[in-house]
């Protein structure tokens, strides 16, 4: 089992399909800890918005659609849970592993069966604990959040 040891927020990366299966997860760990949640989803940094195409704003309008209805599950969940919600421009890795430094958790979704697998990359270098959590809401997936590789976790079924 993970130790869950820092003060900071329980950062939740909201993926492509949502958050749904995420936030029970995270507001356990954040209720566990006394601690905010840091809901963000970041979108990929358009470097010059006008004359950006048509798809680069659409894409932007969804992903924000997709962080409000993470941020009211929230609300409607856990009222008693402090929330700060962010959308934050710029590259995926980068955004969130920033936020793992002094995080209590990262919770996200579970992308393991992927090659190139975010979920899985964030098992080998967040600075917090990870909780990789699968559509039905279930932990598949823990580290200790020391950084180093010989961290990961066994997957759980």
């Amino acid at each position: 089992m993970t130790t869950w040891t820092s003060a900071g927020a329980v950062v939740v990366g909201v993926p492509d399909a949502g958050a749904d299966s995420l936030l029970t997860v995270a507001v356990g760990r954040a209720r566990e800890h006394d601690v905010a949640i840091d809901l963000v989803r970041v979108w990929r940094t358009i470097d010059q918005l006008y004359p950006a195409p048509a798809t680069d704003i659409a894409a932007s309008v969804h992903d924000r659609e997709l962080l409000n209805t993470a941020a009211c599950q929230i609300r409607e969940f856990a009222p008693d849970v402090a929330l700060v919600v962010d959308f934050a421009p710029g590259d995926r890795y980068t955004e969130l592993l920033d936020r793992t430094r002094g995080a209590s958790a990262l919770v996200i979704g579970n992308e393991l069966v992927l090659e190139e697998s975010i979920s899985a990359w964030y098992l080998e270098h967040a600075y917090c604990p990870v909780a990789v959590v699968n559509q039905d809401g279930h932990v598949i997936a823990e580290s200790e959040g020391t950084a180093d590789a010989t961290r990961l976790a066994a997957q759980r079924s």
